[in-house]
């Protein structure tokens, strides 16, 4: 495993960024045929939810759940949560195709916050950050300069990033780098 990281605030005289390691966070990754009623079924008799659209994220009582790909979603909880969760979905998929991993240990999460995170964002990766493209409920997966990465806006000012951990003190720095205030390129601000 990678060393600790270590978060800074940048205070700048434009606008306040800051990037934060998120404390400890339970993650559950969920592969099965999504568009199969039998596991939609099973995945809902656990969560009481629908599963999220294509590139979206829900919200509900005890987690969020993110749509990865066409076969795989992404619960994030409370990491005393993981086991209890995994047991339920595990026994709600019994006979269906399907797996549920804990995947906790291996990834990290990071907060990017402030007016211009959009901007700080779009340096790093090719997704359309525009407030008409990418909105709160968004959830991409993509690259981050040369490693792969999850968003996700929860707030108009605030992003997350998920990496994995062993890439986690190279993309705090690249962070870092895209927040600095003398950096900012209001293309999106202007918008």
């Amino acid at each position: 495993m990678s060393n600790p990281v270590k978060s800074k605030s940048l205070l700048g005289e434009q606008s306040l960024m800051a990037v934060n390691i998120l404390p400890d966070i339970g993650l559950l990754s969920v592969r099965g045929d999504l568009l199969a009623n039998f596991f939609k079924n099973a995945f809902q008799k656990v969560f009481i939810s629908d599963f999220p659209e294509i590139r979206k994220f829900v919200v509900c009582k005890e987690c969020t759940i993110a749509w990865m790909s066409p076969d795989e979603l992404l619960i994030i909880m409370a990491p005393m949560n993981v086991k209890k969760v995994q047991k339920k979905l595990v026994a709600a998929l019994n006979g269906i195709h399907s797996s549920v991993e804990d995947i906790s240990s291996s990834r990290e999460i990071f907060q990017v916050k402030g007016k211009n995170v959009r901007d700080a964002m779009g340096k790093l990766s090719p997704v359309n950050f525009s407030i008409n493209e990418f909105k709160v409920g968004s959830f991409r997966r993509t690259r981050l300069s040369q490693v792969p990465a999850a968003l996700w806006m929860t707030d108009q000012d605030i992003i997350k990033v998920m990496c994995f951990k062993s890439v986690s003190e190279y993309t705090l720095a690249i962070l870092n780098l895209s927040c600095e205030p003398e950096g900012n390129v209001d293309h999106y601000s202007k918008n």
